[in-house]
């Protein structure tokens, strides 16, 4: 041994030599990567337009099957009161009948 320095073993095989990317490969692949994210980018920039346009569309629906629901609610109010109504008259009639 000298001064510190002992012989190591390697439990492994030494990796093989990688090569450095030079800068054009780096260049074509941040190409290739920025082109698939602009195209990705603008797909889901029309799916949120038309996710957008659909929301106008159900929240005015929505509107007007809660006037309808109203509507029908009112009509049936007015049918209960007058078969209520009816009912009084009827039975006003028969008390005179029988009297």
């Amino acid at each position: 041994m000298v001064s510190g320095f002992g012989a190591r073993s390697h439990t492994g095989p030494v990796p093989p030599p990688t090569e450095i990317p030079n800068l054009e490969s780096s260049i074509t692949r941040f190409s290739q990567t920025l082109t698939s994210m602009t195209a990705s980018h603008a797909q889901n920039t029309t799916s949120v337009s038309a996710l957008s346009v659909e929301q106008v569309q159900l929240d005015q629906r929505e509107t007007e099957l809660r006037d309808i629901v109203t509507r029908a609610e009112e009509k049936r109010s007015w049918f209960t009161d007058f078969r209520e109504w009816l009912e009084c008259v009827a039975t006003f009639l028969d008390e005179k009948v029988r009297t």
